[in-house]
């Protein structure tokens, strides 16, 4: 190919040269437009150049006789091995592969994640439950959204609301056409569903098969209570009990879209915000119970809507304001729990209009000004009545003195005054009759007022009556025993503590008595021996009373007592020998602040269920008895300021469980705490202070510095 010319363009490694050259393929001539679109592309393999300037021939000229280099030029055709030579192509390539594994492992994430959620869909289906309901639907039905606009208004429009995520959980996996059906339906599914959102369903305890997208609400759980539907099967939701299962967040209007639920009971969630008025619209209802939730505000007045309620049990929330006054036409209404809330107000006289009402419990709220004196005959079915812990004023209302045909009355911690008289009829017409077929009444608390005058004697002739506390108020006179085993035939708990109470210590106690409290007054006289002949008598407490006498009579044959409080009851004398082998069943035995002499019996340790024992401040004398050791279940010892000697016994360091231990003012003590003992109150958290031991012995594991001796 000698003599024709050819010229290379720049390219990466290229030189343009412009000559004659041997090897060269010959350039075809340049084709017209028409003959290019005529014709067809030939297929042509890519070909590699390669020519090189050859020096050592002559130099040749061109026909205007100027000389042009001689150049030798090879075509081959063009391989990957010739590319790869090009460190540019090989970027290239590198480049190219990196971002072609990039998108392969971008599209197989995307196919396997969509094989796992079709995958999971599948297995929802094919096990008929729905353990986790979406969060965040991928559908809105329009027809939907717009039947539950008609029920709750745009608040459907609003993302993550309650109502948004029914009716996308709605559109989005429920299988079920409730648009196809009666009207009911879709709003008992779509209320539901809205019930669970907005009360974390997501995070209740027992979930079941709640949104189960497959099957009938009535299925989803044993919760949900229905009634028969035309074809038998249950469909109309009729009651729903999530009792304890972690529901929280707020009540949403929709429950009041289940208008033919006659049961709901919400109780011991958290569950917060207001009682919403649509709850009003359950007429149906006939027993509601929202108690110990965390629910404020007042309650709706249309509650007198709700005209079949039986039972209305809001204890224990945050509820505030006054009872509304719809509340007392509640007609059928049976039982009230409204007990430990704020509400406030007086107490209307509509409520006499209740005559259904047999308990009333209004505890632990801020109710004031005084108790209306209805009639007699007033609330005739009322067996419970509670106005403890109140604002409540004025004198005591005769009438309630009449209920003795029911069973408690409470109205303990108010400021309730003046004397309890009796009613002109009522009590007085049963006493009278001498009848008491009708009386039931077991418990009657006044206590924590202010009431004045003698105890009620007559109180002592209701056979049913059980309890009767009558403490911290200004009782005066004598303990209304007096009168024989005629009378408080059934009494089982007095509680008379902080009164002005005077006389002797009775000679005569109820039998079946159990529990006594005679505490803070002035009751004088010794402890009747009499005590040994009550085997139900468990628990006495008579400190703070000038009783005097000693231990001797009674003490050693009281082994029924559980319990003994005499307390500054200035008894004198010792701990009788041979008293405490008797007393097998004391768990608590407070002698303290009295003006006991002798020692501490051996027999001690015999009392093995003894688990506090209290003998302070007294004028105790000899050594600290090795055998209370033995007292396993002993948690309390108190012996400071008696006049004990000698060293503490190690044993001590056996009583496994011991909290409190006092010895300070023991003058006569030496020696130190024994390890095993320090030991023991170190292991129960319970460290031992210099202001317990005191300074006479030494005490390596007491908390508190040597400060206290050097200052003492």
């Amino acid at each position: 190919n000698r003599g024709h010319h050819w010229d290379r363009s720049s390219g990466p490694g290229g030189v343009q040269t412009t000559g004659g050259g041997f090897g060269a393929p010959t350039r075809p001539p340049p084709l017209s437009d028409e003959e290019y679109t005529n014709s067809e592309q030939a297929e042509c393999d890519p070909r590699l150049v390669e020519a090189k300037s050859i020096d050592q021939f002559e130099m040749l000229g061109d026909a205007s006789g100027q000389s042009m280099p001689f150049v030798y030029a090879e075509s081959t055709p063009m391989s990957l091995k010739h590319l790869l030579k090009d460190s540019a192509v090989r970027q290239l390539l590198c480049g190219g592969c990196i971002i072609t594994i990039i998108v392969v492992l971008v599209i197989v994430g995307v196919v396997r994640g969509g094989s796992d959620v079709s995958s999971q869909d599948s297995e929802t289906v094919l096990s008929g439950k729905s353990d986790r309901p979406s969060l965040s639907p991928t559908v809105i039905d329009d027809e939907i959204l717009n039947q539950a606009r008609l029920l709750s208004g745009d608040i459907v429009y609003v993302e993550n609301s309650p109502q948004r995520r029914a009716v996308g959980w709605m559109s989005t996996f429920d299988i079920f056409d409730t648009l196809g059906g009666p009207d009911w339906a879709f709003t008992q599914r779509y209320a539901l569903a809205t019930i669970f959102y907005s009360t974390a369903g997501e995070s209740w305890l027992e979930r079941d098969d709640w949104l189960n997208p497959t099957l009938h609400e009535c299925n989803w759980t044993s919760s949900l209570s229905c009634g028969e539907g035309i074809l038998g099967q249950p469909s109309i939701v009729v009651g729903v009990d999530l009792t304890r299962n972690g529901l929280k967040g707020t009540l949403p209007p929709e429950l009041g879209l289940l208008n033919q639920m006659q049961f709901l009971a919400l109780a011991n969630n958290k569950l917060s915000g207001s009682l919403p008025q649509k709850i009003c619209n359950l007429t149906e209802l006939a027993w509601l119970d929202l108690n110990s939730n965390e629910f404020s505000g007042g309650v709706p007045d249309e509650i007198g809507d709700i005209s079949n309620l039986g039972h209305l049990d809001l204890s224990h929330n945050h509820l505030m304001g006054s009872l509304p006054s719809r509340m007392y036409d509640l007609q059928f209404l049976r039982i009230a729990l409204l007990s430990h809330n704020a509400f406030s107000g007086t107490l209307a006289t509509e409520v006499a209009n209740m005559k259904s009402l047999t308990s009333l419990n209004m505890q632990s709220n801020l109710i004031m000004g005084m108790v209306p004196n209805f009639e007699s005959g007033a609330l005739p079915s009322l067996d419970f009545i509670n106005f403890s812990d109140n604002l409540l004023t004025g004198t005591f209302p005769t009438w309630i003195l009449s209920l003795v045909t029911r069973q408690e009355i409470d109205f303990s911690h108010n400021m309730i005054s003046g004397e309890i008289a009796l009613p002109t009829n009522g009590l007085n017409n049963v006493l009278g009759q001498g009848d008491t077929s009708s009386i039931r009444i077991r418990r009657v608390d006044l206590s924590h007022n202010d009431f004045l005058g003698s105890i009620p004697v007559w109180a002592g002739v209701l056979p049913t009556l059980q309890e009767v506390d009558f403490s911290n108020n200004r009782f005066e006179g004598s303990l209304p025993f007096a009168s024989g085993p005629a009378d408080w035939t059934s009494l089982k708990y007095i509680n008379v503590a902080n009164n002005r109470l005077s006389g002797a210590f009775p000679s005569y106690l109820p039998q079946n008595l159990e529990k006594m409290d005679l505490s803070w007054n002035m009751i004088s006289g010794g402890i009747s021996s009499d005590l040994c002949d009550m085997p139900s008598l468990t628990s006495i407490s008579v400190h703070g009373n000038p009783i005097g006498g000693s231990l001797e009579d009674f003490l050693g044959c009281a082994h029924h007592l559980v319990e003994l409080r005499a307390m500054n009851c200035s008894l004198t004398g010792t701990i009788p020998v041979g008293s405490l082998s008797q007393l097998s069943n004391m768990e608590l035995l407070g002698l303290a602040d009295n003006s006991l002499t002798g020692t501490i019996p051996t027999e001690i340790g015999i009392m093995s269920r003894l688990e506090k024992l209290g003998l302070e401040e007294n004028s105790i004398t000899g050594t600290i008895p090795s055998e209370i050791g033995l007292l396993a279940d002993l948690a309390v010892l108190r012996l400071h300021n008696n006049k004990l000697v000698s060293t503490i016994p190690k044993e001590l360091g056996e009583l496994s469980v011991l909290e409190l231990f006092t010895l300070i003012g023991n003058l006569g003590m030496e020696g130190g705490i024994p390890v095993e003992l320090c030991e023991v109150m170190v292991r129960n958290k319970s460290n031992l202070t210099r202001r317990d031991i005191g300074c006479e012995i030494s005490c390596d594991c007491c908390t508190d510095t040597e400060g206290f001796c050097s200052s003492s």
